[in-house]
């Protein structure tokens, strides 16, 4: 995997980490978190996510908010997720062949040279590592902010706002 990648995945988990930093969630005396300042720490959070720069771009133009998106792309990547050359080849050949048959004429895949997969094999992991930078981010923050207390302690004083917390669990 090239540096590039290594690189995206470090620096979006540290520029995270510092922005959201700049948000907390007060507690009330017995030391639960309010709900109000839960849901306002979580607009926040999405409001950084949504200014995220994805290489290859991000569904809907909505930046790194799809992470919030179980079903989203983005949400399935892992940390094991990596491209190489030959799943790059492999990949453009069988959407050519699914084409072909579709069309009912020969399609030749986009990408046939192997210095083309091995391209983009690269940009492919520069993404993936950039999502898990931003992933790690996440749970890292997560953890801060409740520094030994556990984060499901919340003190619903005004169950109205119970359903919009679940929303986000």
């Amino acid at each position: 995997m090239a540096d590039a990648a290594v690189t995206a995945r470090h620096t979006t988990r540290q520029m995270l980490l510092e922005n959201f930093s700049k948000y907390t969630i007060s507690t009330n005396e017995s030391k639960l978190y309010n709900v109000e300042t839960a849901i306002n720490w979580i607009q926040q959070i999405e409001r950084e996510l949504k200014e995220v720069f994805i290489p290859g771009g991000s569904p809907n133009n909505d930046g790194a908010l799809q992470l919030c998106n179980t079903g989203s792309s983005l949400a399935k990547i892992k940390s094991t997720d990596m491209a190489t050359a030959k799943i790059v080849l492999d990949h453009y050949k069988k959407k050519a062949d699914d084409d072909s048959k579709k069309a009912g004429k020969t399609i030749e895949p986009e990408i046939t040279s192997r210095a083309d997969a091995h391209e983009e094999a690269e940009r492919l992991n520069t993404r993936y590592q950039t999502i898990i930078g931003i992933k790690e981010a996440i749970g890292q923050a997560g953890r801060d902010l409740g520094k030994g207390r556990s984060a499901s302690r919340v003190s619903l004083d005004q169950p109205r706002h119970a359903g919009m917390l679940c929303d986000y669990s």
